[in-house]
């Protein structure tokens, strides 16, 4: 976990013992993760993360869209069905 991804759950986890009344707000939100890489798949644990935290906090997890950048020019895109599927 990247040190930036760590200072993003830890700043959820205030929600749960400092900011209280806004971690109880986000229950019953839904959330998507939006995520590039240099790996050709989205590595499982990645997603794992994300998904038990929002389960923990009451959210509806929707999906995950994830662009591999394989090189600097070229990053294969998902496709609009996808993309509607995950936002709606």
């Amino acid at each position: 976990m990247s040190a930036q991804l760590k200072i993003f759950f830890d700043r959820l986890s205030d929600l749960l013992t400092i900011e209280k009344d806004l971690g109880r707000r986000l229950r019953g939100l839904s959330c998507s993760i939006l995520a590039t890489g240099s790996d050709s798949a989205l590595p499982e644990c990645f997603e794992e993360t994300f998904k038990l935290t929002f389960e923990y906090l009451g959210m509806t997890y929707k999906g995950v869209l994830y662009c591999p950048c394989i090189d600097a020019v070229e990053m294969k895109l998902p496709s609009r069905e996808l993309i509607h599927e995950i936002i709606k």
